[in-house]
């Protein structure tokens, strides 16, 4: 199976699975820089937290462990501090996502029981949300478990079409394809490239 790197989409709030990126493309330093400038700019939980998990990612990406750890560990620290929030606020789809960012930072940091814990939380609370179960996906991809990523990613794309509503403004279409896609790129690498049906039939019902 090839290995990718993740890329989270903040406008969107969900991951572009690192099955979307085939060959790994390493990072240069100047975006290495403008990604570390963006993340200090960055206003706001959803921003702050993917771009601290791409960094990481990136940093995973081109062997520089150290860097990564940190990334991770910042991703985890304000995923646990918007938990808490969302808890005073009484807000769950809040409470959903920061648990599954959560998820994504602790299989980052290569704590399987934790992430698996607190992914499963996550679902118990959204299980209709399209973002919890995209970021469910790429944990189990980060940890090792593709059966478990690909049924995830499947989650992701009934529930992103169960919430399409007939006049679909263009954000949610975007974000449906990116799910269809993160879907039929993982079915593609880990059953066997041009070979899976499934994976090839899956960019045929992208909605243009």
């Amino acid at each position: 199976m090839r290995r990718a790197a993740f890329a989270v989409a903040a406008v969107f709030m969900l991951v572009v699975s690192p099955w979307m990126r085939g060959q790994t493309r390493i990072a240069s330093d100047i975006e290495i820089r403008e990604m570390e400038e963006e993340a200090r700019k960055a206003k706001g939980f959803d921003a702050k937290v993917s771009a601290h998990y791409n960094l990481g990612e990136l940093r995973h990406e081109r062997n520089e462990s150290e860097a990564a750890q940190r990334h991770y560990q910042t991703t985890l620290q304000l995923a646990r501090d918007e938990r808490n929030a969302a808890r005073r606020d009484h807000s769950i789809p809040r409470y959903a996502l920061a648990c599954s960012w959560s998820g994504v930072a602790l299989a980052g940091l290569g704590r399987d029981s934790e992430a698996f814990a607190v992914l499963e939380e996550a679902v118990r609370y959204a299980a209709d949300s399209p973002g919890v179960w995209n970021l469910y996906s790429s944990a189990m991809f980060r940890l090792g478990v593709p059966q478990k990523a690909i049924g995830a990613a499947r989650m992701s794309v009934a529930a992103a079409e169960r919430k399409m509503p007939v006049q679909a403004p263009v954000r949610q279409l975007l974000e449906l394809n990116v799910h269809r896609y993160a879907l039929a790129q993982a079915l593609l690498n880990v059953r066997g490239g041009a070979e899976d049906q499934e994976g090839a039939t899956i960019p045929r019902q992208v909605t243009p």
